[in-house]
């Protein structure tokens, strides 16, 4: 078989789509020497295009188990592999991160789980989002449950949610997740629930850790979402227009 040859072959074009081919074909026959060549090589590119086309092509079953040894070995996120594969099989998805999160393990594949489920299955996938938020204990998973929450769910649910973030120490003594909140903030903002957006920006303005960065992109949230008769902190007021 010419794919054979070509995935050693010295054009890394004609590699990657030998390498593509003999992940699917033949039923499966190659596909096991496929990914433990790619896992083996730790090419960020083949890894990437590989998920991809598991996510596609393979049965759900078999494209999540693919894409959780191929995801172990590269530092890429594969999100748009797992978004793929969410829209395909929600259920795969579901049932991928409760076995997970029940053994405690892979708090990196936990992630990628709840950012495809959040932002393509609906009702369900919010639904596991808030189970993530609730229940899991890696920031970082938690942090893909709020986007994912604060980016779809109605408005009402999104500030509960970030103020929640809000409440807990161990979630926002961290700067770079008080900056979290902030972008999921403007997630929110998008819902023009501005109400919501004032009684969770004037929390986040008296936080002292929020870094300087986050700090402004907090007031910009605020000055393009906000009614022009709200009130401000001080030294925080509503730009002045340039002209007459």
């Amino acid at each position: 078989m010419f794919a054979l040859i070509f995935r050693i072959d010295a054009n890394p074009a004609k590699r990657l789509v030998a390498m593509r081919y003999l992940l699917v074909a033949d039923n499966g026959r190659y596909r096991e020497f496929i990914l433990q060549e790619a896992i083996a090589t730790r090419d960020e590119q083949l890894i990437s295009e590989l998920t991809v086309t598991a996510a596609d092509q393979l049965a759900p079953r078999e494209a999540i188990s693919a894409l959780e040894r191929l995801s172990l070995v590269t530092k890429r996120p594969q999100t748009m592999a797992f978004m793929r594969l969410s829209l395909r099989d929600s259920k795969v998805i579901f049932d991928a991160y409760e076995q997970k999160l029940a053994d405690g393990t892979r708090p990196d594949f936990r992630a990628e789980l709840i950012t495809a489920a959040g932002f393509r299955n609906g009702a369900d996938g919010l639904k596991l989002a808030q189970l993530a938020f609730d229940h899991d204990p890696d920031p970082e998973v938690r942090t893909r449950a709020m986007f994912a929450i604060a980016g779809n769910a109605d408005s009402k649910t999104g500030e509960k949610t970030l103020m929640a973030a809000l409440d807990d120490a161990t979630f926002s003594a961290d700067p770079s997740r008080l900056g979290s909140i902030v972008c999921a903030l403007q997630n929110l903002a998008s819902a023009g629930d501005y109400n919501a957006v004032d009684r969770i920006g004037k929390r986040l303005l008296k936080r002292t850790g929020l870094l300087p960065g986050d700090r402004r992109r907090l007031e910009l949230i605020l000055r393009r979402v906000l009614p022009s008769d709200a009130s401000f902190p001080p030294g925080m007021g509503r730009a002045k227009k340039k002209g007459p």
